[in-house]
């Protein structure tokens, strides 16, 4: 029912220019409805409209199964961002579909449970309360191919974002390998004041650490710019039949921010270990010889 729908999903939310109250439904006066707006698009359809919708179960006749068919007005159009959802879905008053169907009751009901609660557990408990043939199944196994590939582009997004890090932690160690090159003198002549090998290691780590830091920093300032642009404007568009979304989705989690700068930092601090050790190992009377 439109007035119980509301605490169960975010189907009200969805809906464009409207509200779901406009479902109600009086015996004798033609049902509402609610088209997606991809299938309002395909049928050439716009609020106001009628649109027939037809009833796999009719009554049997002589020449077959005579389907249902009846007039629906439309009262609005929603839009979930998942085009497999907008191009197929339909929502009517449970009333209405009841009239239209000529039955008693309903086939499903919604459950929402509390936030972070397991939701294996949830459906494990109502399959085992309800009795057959009814059963229970959960938002993510209705749809589980989605999830499972955008799981995997997740994971694949990583590898390569690590293995970006990886190459840009090259350029680091050619960067503190020129800078020991050309300040062989110097560090010739801290050697022989007593500077000890791991000061001298210490002093080109903390160089490699602060351009590790300082690009750690401005690459998270301009992920977070790109992103909260991608999220509020919706910029990048995708085939809707690809990829059953229209956008690109964003989420804006602080745990992958923190998870991308502890592993840019790492690897960083890794690569400044071994130009470091050989600015340490350096000979002081070989260098002040050369120069």
């Amino acid at each position: 029912a439109p007035a119980t729908e509301a605490g169960v999903t975010r189907l009200g939310s969805f809906i464009i220019d409207n509200s779901l109250d406009n479902l109600s439904y009086e015996k004798g006066e033609m049902p509402k409805i609610f088209l997606g707006k991809d299938l309002a698009i395909n049928l050439s359809l716009a609020p106001g409209d009628e649109v027939t919708v037809v009833s796999p179960y009719g009554t049997r006749g002589p020449l077959g199964v005579t389907p249902k068919m009846r007039n629906f007005v439309i009262v609005g159009l929603f839009d979930t961002g998942i085009y497999e959802y907008n191009s197929t879905m339909a929502y009517t008053s449970v009333e209405g579909a009841q009239d239209f169907f000529g039955i008693q009751g309903v086939s499903g009901i919604s459950v929402k449970a509390k936030p972070g609660e397991d939701l294996d557990k949830v459906v494990y408990k109502l399959t085992n309360t309800l009795k057959p043939p009814h059963w229970a199944r959960n938002w993510m196994s209705m749809n589980k191919s989605l999830f499972s590939a955008l799981k995997l582009e997740q994971f694949a997004m990583f590898i390569i974002l690590t293995l970006i890090i990886v190459v840009a932690s090259f350029n680091i160690v050619s960067m503190i390998s020129i800078t020991i090159k050309d300040k062989r003198k110097d560090i010739a002549i801290l050697r022989a004041y007593g500077a000890s090998s791991r000061f001298i290691t210490s002093v080109f780590m903390r160089q490699g650490l602060i351009v590790g830091l300082i690009g750690t920093v401005l690459g998270n300032t301009l992920a977070f710019i790109i992103s909260y642009c991608l999220k509020t404007f919706k910029i990048i568009s995708l085939p809707k039949d690809i990829y059953f979304m229209d956008t690109i989705p964003i989420k804006m989690d602080g745990r992958i921010y923190l998870l991308v700068t502890v592993c840019a930092i790492t690897i960083t601090f890794l690569a400044a270990i071994f130009p470091a050790r050989q600015a340490a190992k350096m000979p002081p009377i070989e260098a002040l010889r050369n120069d």
